[in-house]
């Protein structure tokens, strides 16, 4: 999604994205060999789409509650990414039929259009968090509704990554985001 996406990484992180939709729930569920290995290859290859073209704002929404509330590097990404993605979808449309065939070839049968392909793959990323037992909102990792401002203004500071986002984030879209995330 970062505005230094180019062919290249675009690729790569389109491999990425189909090796860890196969191999991640396997991995998680039953640890085999092969599933591991193939997590592991996945994690390298999006690794090397995105220290090529920048993270932007999944990690951007990961950071405010990450070490607060104790959660995992990846957990908190995990937990951002399709709050991320939905909110990017509108400049990154031309994407998107790449991300769905991706993650599931037969989702483009099911949406007339990119923004319904969008929701689509919005739904498939929580669908994904919840067979890994992942949480799926802020609530569900204990952040009291009391601090989500503080998280959203908190969220504007990390301006690297939001430079990068394709998406402008403005105070009003950081809680939206934050809110929405609740």
């Amino acid at each position: 999604m970062a505005v230094n996406a180019n062919p290249i990484t675009d690729a790569l992180a389109l491999q990425s994205i189909r090796i860890i939709f196969e191999n991640l729930p396997k991995a998680y569920k039953e640890g085999d060999v092969e599933s591991r290995v193939g997590m592991s290859l996945g994690a390298l290859i999006a690794g090397m789409a995105f220290i090529n073209s920048w993270a932007c704002l999944a990690h951007a929404l990961a950071y405010p509650f990450r070490v607060t509330y104790k959660v995992q590097h990846g957990l908190s990404c995990a937990l951002s990414l399709p709050y991320a993605f939905k909110f990017n979808m509108p400049m990154i449309k031309h994407k998107v039929g790449q991300i769905a065939d991706a993650i599931d070839a037969s989702l483009k049968d099911k949406a007339k259009s990119p923004e319904e392909l969008g929701e689509l793959i919005f739904g498939k990323l929580l669908k994904l968090l919840e067979e890994l037992d992942a949480p799926k909102r802020l609530g569900d990792i204990g952040v009291p509704e009391t601090d989500l401002e503080r998280i959203a203004d908190k969220l504007l500071t990390f301006k690297r990554l939001l430079d990068k986002n394709p998406r402008p984030v403005l105070k009003e879209d950081a809680r939206k985001l934050i809110f929405e995330m609740w």
